[in-house]
C-alpha cells in the first residue's frame, strides 16, 4: 500500500511540475540555480541610470525573472536578493538611490525649471511620475511641473482652451515669479485635434500673435517667457515612431495604421518642421528626440516591453532609464550654451578709428524682416570712454536685442581732442553721415547728452530721433529744426527745448505732441535706468519714424554736408498697431515649381470679410530693390488697414541690369522673379489663399522700373487689372507697349502717372529738358543721352487703349511737365508739396490722370498712396469680358484726396532749380530703370 502511494506521489508530482508548480531537477540542481542567480543578481547595476548597455541588462533581468519564475516558493527564499530585480524592472522613487544621486553633479543644481506640457509630461501612465520629478531629484534643481492630460499648444475656443498651455501658462505658471528655463512640450494633442499649423510672424511682440494657431502658440510663449522670466525656452520633441512601432500597436491594439500613422507621425512631422522654423527666428533650444539615432534605432521589444505603457507614453521606466538620461544632459547643454550666449550678449565693438567704435549686426549674422530703411543708424556719446567702458555702457544699455533685430549699425564716439566734445565733434558727425542717411538715431549719455544737447540739436535735420540721459543745455540756441526726443533725467533747459523746437503741446503722461504733425513729439522720463530709458525712448519715440531727404535729390545721393534744410520726418509703420498680418514668404515654389519671394499686408479685418469683396493693390518695386520697401515707404499698408483692402510685395523681376556694364545679375533675394505670367499666375494662387479678394477689383502700381512694368501689365493683362498706377517709371517697356497697342483689343485700362520735378532721371519735362536730372557731363543731362527715360510713349499707348485721339508730339505750350491739353487742370497740395494735375476723359468720364510734384526726387512718397487709392476705387473689371466697370461715373474726379486746390501756379515754386546736383563718380550711364544704392541684405 505504502509502494502503491509512493508511486501515486510521484506521478502526481511529475504531473505538477510540468503544469509549472514545482521545478523538476534535484536538490544540487537547485542549489546550482540560486546561486547562479544570486551572483547575476549581484552584478546588476544598483540603478539601470548607472547601467552602460540598459538593453543588454533589461535582457539579463528578464532572463533572470524567468528563471525565478520556475521556482517554488521554499526555492526562491535562496535567492536573497531578488527584490532588486523587481526594483530595476518596475522602477520608484527608491531606484534613484542616494548614493547615486549624491554622486552626480550637474550645472542644473540649485536652478529652478519650469515644465509646461500634456500627458507626457505629467506621467500618464507612471502614476503622475516623469522625467521632469527624476531630473529636479538627480540634479538638485527645483521642478515647476504644470502639465494637464489632454492639452494642446494652441488656445482655440471650443477646442480644449481650458487645458490648453496657453491657458496653463498664463493663469497657473504665470504664478512663479522665477524661472531659470521653461521646458515645453511638442505635444501630439494639436496634430489629432487638427489645429491649424499657422505661420512664422515678423513680430517679437507677443500681443501680435494668434495663439489659437500652432506656430502662434509656440511664439506666445516663447515672448511670454521672455518677458515674463527673461529665460531660455526649451521645447522637447517626442520619440521617434517607426512603421515597426506603430504596426506592432495597432497589431496588438486592433487600431487603423493609418490613422496613427497620419495624427502621431505624418502630421507630427509638419510640428517638427514648424518648431525649426520658430528656432531659426528665436534662437529657442530644441531637445529632439524624434531625429535622435539612439531613440531611433531601439531595441523595439525594450521600447514596448519595458520603457512605454502604450505607443506615446512612458512607463516610469522608460522616464527614469531612457527619458531622464537624455534630456538632462541636453537640457544642462543647452543651459551652458545660453550662458555663454548671454555673457557674449554684450555687442563685440571694432576700433573704426582713434575716437570711433563700431559694431554692425549684419554683418555680424543677423538678418530681419525689413529692409536696411527702417534699419537704425545709432550715433552714440556718452564722453571719453575706452572700447571696454563702451561696450559695458551698451550692455547696461540692453540694446543689444534691438540691434540683433533690426540689423542695426551703432557708433559709439568718443571726442576728438580725447576731452571733451567741441564743435569740431559735431563737424565731425556731419561728415560721419555721408550720403544716404534714412534713420539715424542720436543717443547722449551724461557729458554726451550735454554735447547733443547744446551742439547735434543746431545741426540735426538729418536726425530722425535723439535720447538723451543726464546732461544739461545751455540756453539761447536757435530752435531751427523739429526733431522728436526722449529725455530722460532732463535739466529743464532741454525739455522746453525740444518742445519748443517742435512746437509740440503738453498732453498726458509728460508726452508733448505738434497737433499737426505727432511725429514732432518730447517725451520725458524719470528716475529710470539707462536700460529702461532706451527701452521706453524705443517704444515712445524711435520706432516710429526715420528721416529722408527726397525733396531736391534722392535720399540714395543725399550728401548731409550739402543738403542742409530739415529732412522729412516719415512714419514707421507699426504692423501690430495697424493690426496687420505682416507675412513675409522667402523662397517658396509656385504650384511646385521655383523659388519665389513675396510680401503680404494683410488688415486682419479683411480676413472676416464676405469672399469676394475686398480690393487688392499689387505693388512693384524698382530697378534692383529690396521689394519690402513697398510696404514701408509707399503708404500702402497704413492706407489698407483704413480702407480694407489688400497689399502684395513680390520680388518681380528675374534679373537685373548692372548699372555700370549693363550685364544681368541676380535680383534682391537672388531668387526667381514673379514677372509676366508668372505674376498672374501668382496672383491666381492669392486668390485661392485669401478667397476673400475681389478679382474685379485687382490693381497694379509701382516705384520707377516696377512703374514701368505695371504700365506694361496692365495692357497686356487688361482682363486682371483694374487700373494702373506709376510712380517714376521712366520708359523701360515703352517698346514692347507701343507693339502691344497696335493690335489691342481689350478693355479700357484708367492710368495715373506721377513724377516729382527733382527726378533724377528726368521723365518730366517729356521734352526731356530737365535740368534738375542727373549731370552725367558739364552741362550734359541723363535724359539726353539715356534712351530709356523717355516716357512719352506710355501716354500715347494708354490714349490708344482709352479711346483717345493720340498725341502724335508733346507740345510744352498745353501743359509745362506733359506736354498735352489736361482737363481739370489746377495746383493742389500733395501731403505737403505742390502739385499740378490734369486728366483726360473720354466718353464714359475720367480715365487717365498725371500729376507733377514740385520738390519731389526719385522715390516714393506716402501720401501718394491715398492719391492713388482715389483714383482706382472708381473702376472695377469684369473679369469674363474684360469690360471696365466705372463705380461712379459721375463723380469719379472728385478731389477729396487733396486741400487747397487752385488753377494758379504757386508764386513760391521754381520749375528748376538752380543748384546742380552733385556728381557722383560711382554712378554711370544707368539704363534698364533705376539703380538705387541700398545695401543689400542676405536672406536665409
Amino acid at each position: 500500500m505504502k509502494r502503491k502511494l509512493s508511486a501515486l506521489l510521484i506521478v502526481l508530482t511529475l504531473l505538477f511540475s510540468n503544469a509549472g508548480l514545482v521545478n523538476p531537477v534535484f536538490a544540487d540542481d537547485i542549489v546550482e540555480v540560486t546561486q547562479d542567480l544570486n551572483s547575476k543578481i549581484s552584478q546588476l547595476p544598483e540603478t539601470m541610470l548607472a547601467s552602460e548597455n540598459v538593453a543588454k541588462t533589461f535582457q539579463q533581468l528578464l532572463d533572470i525573472q524567468e528563471k525565478y519564475n520556475k521556482l517554488s516558493d521554499e526555492e526562491k527564499e535562496s535567492v536573497t536578493n531578488y527584490s532588486k530585480v523587481e526594483k530595476l524592472l518596475n522602477p520608484n522613487d527608491d531606484s534613484l538611490n542616494t548614493e547615486f544621486v549624491s554622486q552626480k553633479t550637474s550645472s542644473l543644481k540649485g536652478k529652478t525649471i519650469g515644465y509646461l506640457g500634456s500627458s507626457i509630461t505629467v506621467g500618464f501612465r507612471s502614476e503622475n511620475v516623469a522625467f521632469p520629478d527624476y531630473i529636479g531629484k538627480i540634479t538638485g534643481s527645483t521642478t515647476v511641473k504644470q502639465a494637464i492630460t489632454g492639452g494642446p499648444l494652441a488656445k482655440k475656443e471650443g477646442v480644449r482652451d481650458e487645458v490648453s498651455y496657453i491657458t496653463q501658462l498664463e493663469d497657473n505658471l504665470s504664478k512663479n515669479e522665477n524661472l531659470d528655463a521653461l521646458v515645453v512640450q511638442l505635444s501630439t494633442n494639436d496634430t489629432t485635434l487638427g489645429i491649424e499649423m499657422g505661420e512664422v510672424s515678423s513680430s517679437q511682440n507677443k500681443d501680435d500673435y494668434d495663439y489659437s494657431t500652432v506656430i502662434g502658440a509656440m511664439e506666445y510663449i516663447i515672448a511670454y517667457a521672455k518677458e515674463k522670466w527673461n529665460c531660455p525656452v526649451i521645447f522637447y520633441i517626442n520619440p521617434y515612431l517607426s512603421d515597426e512601432v506603430i504596426e506592432k500597436f495597432a497589431k496588438e491594439n486592433n487600431a487603423n495604421i493609418d490613422e496613427i500613422k497620419e495624427a502621431y507621425q505624418n502630421t507630427y512631422e509638419k510640428m517638427i518642421d514648424a518648431l525649426y522654423k520658430v528656432q531659426n527666428k528665436w534662437n529657442i533650444g530644441v531637445i529632439d528626440m524624434w531625429n535622435n539615432d539612439a531613440f531611433k534605432n531601439i531595441d523595439i521589444d525594450l521600447r514596448s516591453n519595458y520603457y512605454m505603457a502604450d505607443i506615446i507614453h512612458p512607463t516610469k521606466a522608460g522616464y527614469l532609464f531612457w527619458y531622464t538620461p537624455y534630456i538632462q544632459a541636453q537640457l544642462e547643454k543647452e543651459l551652458e550654451n545660453k550662458s555663454t550666449d548671454e555673457k557674449e550678449h554684450t555687442v563685440t565693438l571694432t576700433q573704426a578709428s582713434h575716437n570711433r567704435y563700431d559694431y554692425n549686426a549684419l554683418e555680424d549674422g543677423y538678418t530681419t524682416d525689413y529692409s536696411s530703411i527702417m534699419s537704425p543708424q545709432y550715433y552714440v556719446y556718452a564722453g571719453n570712454v575706452n572700447k571696454e567702458e563702451a561696450e559695458t555702457l551698451l550692455d547696461q544699455m540692453k540694446i543689444a536685442d534691438n540691434l540683433h533685430e533690426w540689423a542695426a549699425t551703432i557708433h559709439v564716439i568718443t571726442p576728438l581732442n580725447n576731452d571733451q566734445y567741441t564743435q569740431k565733434d559735431a563737424d565731425s558727425f556731419i561728415d560721419l553721415l555721408g550720403t544716404g542717411s534714412s534713420n539715424v538715431k542720436v543717443i547722449g549719455i551724461d557729458d554726451g547728452a550735454t554735447f547733443v544737447n547744446n551742439y547735434i540739436s543746431q545741426e540735426c535735420y538729418a536726425v530722425a530721433d535723439i535720447m538723451t540721459y543726464g546732461g544739461t543745455m545751455d540756453e539761447g540756441h536757435d530752435y531751427n529744426v523739429p526733431v522728436p526726443a526722449y529725455l530722460s533725467q532732463p535739466c529743464q533747459e532741454a525739455v522746453n527745448y525740444y518742445v519748443k523746437a517742435n512746437q509740440a503741446e503738453k498732453g498726458k503722461d509728460n508726452v508733448y505732441l505738434n497737433k499737426e504733425n505727432e511725429l514732432q513729439r518730447v517725451v520725458v522720463g524719470y528716475n529710470e535706468s539707462l536700460a529702461e530709458a532706451f527701452e521706453n525712448a524705443w517704444e515712445e519715440v524711435f520706432s516710429k519714424n526715420y528721416r529722408q531727404h527726397n525733396e531736391k535729390t534722392e535720399f540714395y545721393m543725399a550728401s548731409a554736408k550739402q543738403y542742409t534744410d530739415p529732412y522729412l520726418l516719415i512714419n514707421i509703420p507699426n504692423f501690430k498697431e495697424l493690426k496687420i498680418n505682416y507675412n513675409p514668404h522667402y523662397n517658396e515654389s509656385l504650384n511646385g515649381e521655383g523659388q519665389y519671394t513675396w510680401f503680404e499686408y494683410i488688415p486682419q479685418s479683411t480676413l472676416k470679410m464676405e469672399n469676394g469683396s475686398v480690393p487688392l493693390v499689387v505693388s512693384l518695386h524698382g530697378n534692383g530693390n529690396d521689394a519690402r520697401l513697398q510696404g514701408e515707404t509707399t503708404g500702402w499698408p497704413e492706407l489698407a488697414a483704413k480702407e480694407n483692402f489688400m497689399v502684395v510685395a513680390p520680388e518681380w523681376q528675374g534679373v537685373v541690369l548692372d548699372s555700370s556694364t549693363h550685364e544681368p545679375g541676380p535680383n534682391f533675394f537672388n531668387c526667381d522673379g514673379l514677372e509676366g505670367d508668372k505674376l498672374i499666375e501668382w496672383i491666381e494662387m492669392l486668390e485661392q489663399k485669401y478667397p476673400q479678394i475681389d478679382a474685379s477689383r485687382i490693381y497694379v502700381t509701382g516705384l520707377s522700373a516696377g512703374g514701368s512694368a505695371s504700365t506694361l501689365y496692365g495692357a497686356k493683362y487688361s482682363k486682371v487689372f483694374a487700373g494702373v498706377g506709376a510712380v517714376s517709371a521712366p520708359g523701360v517697356d515703352k517698346d514692347e507697349l507701343t507693339e502691344l497697342v497696335k493690335t489691342y483689343n481689350g478693355g479700357e485700362v484708367p492710368y495715373l502717372y506721377l513724377c516729382g520735378d527733382h527726378d533724377f532721371f528726368g521723365m518730366i519735362p517729356v521734352d526731356l529738358s530737365s535740368k534738375n536730372a542727373f549731370e552725367v557731363a558739364p552741362g550734359v543731362y541723363l535724359p539726353s543721352v539715356d534712351s530709356n527715360v523717355d516716357m512719352f510713349p506710355f501716354i500715347q499707348a494708354y490714349q490708344k487703349i482709352n479711346h483717345l485721339t493720340v498725341s502724335e508730339k508733346y507740345d510744352m505750350s498745353l501743359n509745362e511737365y506733359y506736354g498735352i491739353r489736361l482737363d481739370n487742370e489746377q495746383w493742389i497740395k500733395l501731403g505737403v508739396k505742390d502739385t499740378l494735375e490734369g486728366t483726360l476723359s473720354n466718353e464714359n468720364g475720367v480715365i487717365m490722370k498725371f500729376a507733377a510734384i514740385k520738390d519731389q526726387a526719385h522715390w516714393n512718397y506716402k501720401p501718394e498712396a491715398q492719391y492713388m487709392w482715389n483714383f482706382f476705387k472708381n473702376y472695377q473689371r469684369d473679369t469674363q469680358t474684360g469690360e471696365l466697370i466705372r463705380v461712379d461715373k459721375n463723380n469719379n474726379d472728385k478731389n477729396d484726396d487733396k486741400t487747397n486746390t487752385s488753377t494758379k501756379k504757386p508764386e513760391n515754386v521754381k520749375t528748376g532749380d538752380e543748384n546742380n546736383i552733385l556728381l557722383f563718380g560711382c554712378l554711370a550711364l544707368i539704363t534698364g530703370g533705376v539703380i538705387v544704392y541700398i545695401k543689400k541684405k542676405e536672406m536665409n
